[in-house]
């Protein structure tokens, strides 16, 4: 990964960009974990310091972004460029290859990058954006979220600085993307039409903003309250208002859950007819990712994850799609165990109108918990006793990001 040189953006160098007026991607991530202004006295009152797994998920959505835009599979669009803002807490400053030449993520750094993200996606209606936050967050009254650059608090309080003076405004962002209206009977501007917002932070509310009468957050864009807003730009958020978001050694759970996904765990059978169409779409991302989150609640109750999608105006967009079928982890739980001497497991899959043996295996089957990996797609699985007629027989379409079927002998 290299920064294209001379460039104040943070814009990274791509390796074949689309060409001409090709639809395009273009996509801004930010990942901030120090934070050192939160760490010293009397800021450390407030709760909050650096952040081991932000600028780690943020080089890897990067990095997936540059890598993904190479195979077969395909995003949205083409990527046509990427702006990447990273800084790494004390901790992690040893530990991540930071690429020479990416910027730091405080507020003039992401302001500009801002800027010139918007700017690149007036290309065209038919681009694509995408923005990814990985930090510190807050919750400011019942529906403003507030994002943390590393210089948050700089000059407060000993040099009278407003307390949010470097942080910025979820919604003023957001809104910040919308198309503006034309002036004096002109069209209005143009700008991608679908654009996605993910913001991998806490929103739990900050007591110490109730000590002052207006704690507002420096705009990064200048919002028109006229004009139409059409755009397709779902909202995902990694807590509810109020909510917490984690990190584990590897990064960001939200962002974490988010890369599986777009990996491929989070894929769906879009279309059977003739050659199967696999990707993901807006609704797909939301409930692979809510049971992700039920998931992690149920393994660690202590640390509950929630998780918001917002401003769904179209659920149908498809933000990857996949040149063959995902891998799906499967697995078969055989009822009486008693059984398993002679009973025997198959998959029949059809292409073309074929059918076509996917797997066979037994009698014996090996356990009464058969684990086994699959494309995903629609099979016929049956199970059988001995050399008889199947016992089992059960029309399924097995999706990632995994599968489990109760087989019962009779």
């Amino acid at each position: 990964m290299q920064v294209v040189p001379g460039d104040t953006t943070g814009l990274i160098q791509l390796a074949s960009p689309p060409s001409g007026g090709a639809r395009g991607l273009h996509a801004l991530i930010i990942g901030v974990g120090n934070y050192p202004n939160l760490v010293r006295a009397p800021n450390n009152l407030l709760g909050m310091g650096h952040l081991d797994g932000p600028a780690r998920t943020a080089l890897k959505f990067a990095e997936f972004l540059l890598s993904f835009d190479t195979k077969p599979d395909r995003l949205a669009a083409p990527l046509r460029s990427l702006r990447l803002l990273l800084s790494p807490s004390p901790r992690e400053q040893g530990q991540i290859p930071i690429p020479a030449g990416i910027l730091p993520a405080n507020w003039q750094t992401i302001h500009t990058a801002a800027v010139a993200w918007r700017h690149a996606a007036t290309n065209s209606a038919d681009d694509v954006t995408l923005f990814y936050f990985a930090g510190h967050g807050i919750q400011r009254g019942p529906a403003e979220g507030v994002l943390f650059p590393e210089d948050v608090l700089e000059g407060y309080p000993d040099d009278g600085a407003p307390i949010l003076d470097r942080a910025f405004d979820v919604n003023n962002l957001y809104n910040g993307m919308a198309p503006k209206p034309g002036e004096l009977g002109s069209a209005p501007e143009t700008i991608a039409n679908i654009q996605y917002f993910f913001f991998d932070a806490c929103r739990s509310p900050l007591p110490a903003l109730n000590n002052f009468f207006n704690a507002s957050p420096r705009p990064i864009f200048n919002v028109r309250a006229d004009g139409v807003d059409n755009r397709i730009a779902p909202r995902f958020f990694a807590a509810n208002p109020g909510g917490l978001g984690y990190a584990t050694p590897i990064g960001t759970t939200f962002g974490e859950d988010l890369l599986k996904c777009l990996s491929g765990a989070g894929a769906d059978l879009l279309s059977s007819d003739g050659s199967p169409v696999w990707g993901i779409t807006i609704d797909r991302l939301s409930r692979v990712m809510e049971s992700m989150r039920d998931e992690w609640n149920a393994t660690y109750p202590a640390y509950r994850r929630s998780f918001e999608l917002g401003n769904i105006t179209s659920t149908k967009p498809i933000l990857v799609q996949f040149a063959s079928p995902p891998v799906v982890a499967c697995r078969f739980t055989i009822q009486p165990d008693t059984a398993l001497a002679e009973a025997s497991l198959k998959l029949v899959t059809y292409r073309a109108g074929q059918e076509i043996m996917a797997h066979c295996e037994g009698p014996p089957l090996p356990s009464a918990c058969v684990a086994r990996e699959f494309p995903g797609g629609t099979y016929l699985i049956q199970a059988s006793h001995s050399s008889g007629p199947p016992q089992f027989q059960q029309l399924a379409v097995i999706l990632p990001p995994s599968f489990v079927q109760k087989v019962i002998f009779g």
